[in-house]
């Protein structure tokens, strides 16, 4: 099971030039493999959303741009390097930014198939 931790979200998140941090803790067994269909899921979703683009030059993971309509800002998924983390950062130029785009994510990975050994509470209680 994957469990989710999220740091530096709070009354901040509402405010301009806002960042945010969530990670995806999980069994190093499952964890590649949560990695890697999670970035193909949002590149799947980036492709079908005009108001998100891929970065192309992202070696990491999956960089996702959005636009004012989505949250002004952009937020990465990747693995970690070292620990058997899901990373996804996030920051936004518009007052709840983050959220818009925490909801949008929330959306794609609570339907996504094949993902049912990930734990998505912690997002779920956040967006309300």
């Amino acid at each position: 099971m994957i469990i989710i931790h999220f740091i530096g979200f709070g009354k901040n998140l509402f405010k301009r030039n806002c960042s945010s941090e969530i990670l995806f803790i999980a069994y190093k067994s499952k964890t590649v493999f949560c990695s890697e269909k999670i970035i193909s899921l949002f590149e799947n979703a980036a492709k079908l959303n005009s108001n998100w683009s891929a970065a192309n030059d992202n070696h990491e993971g999956i960089r996702i741009n959005a636009d004012k309509s989505s949250g002004n800002g952009w937020f990465l998924l990747r693995l970690s390097v070292h620990d058997p983390i899901i990373v996804l950062n996030a920051e936004s130029d518009a007052n709840g930014g983050i959220m818009k785009m925490a909801k949008d994510i929330h959306s794609i990975i609570s339907t996504a198939e094949n993902l049912d050994m990930l734990d998505i509470s912690a997002l779920t209680n956040y967006i309300g």
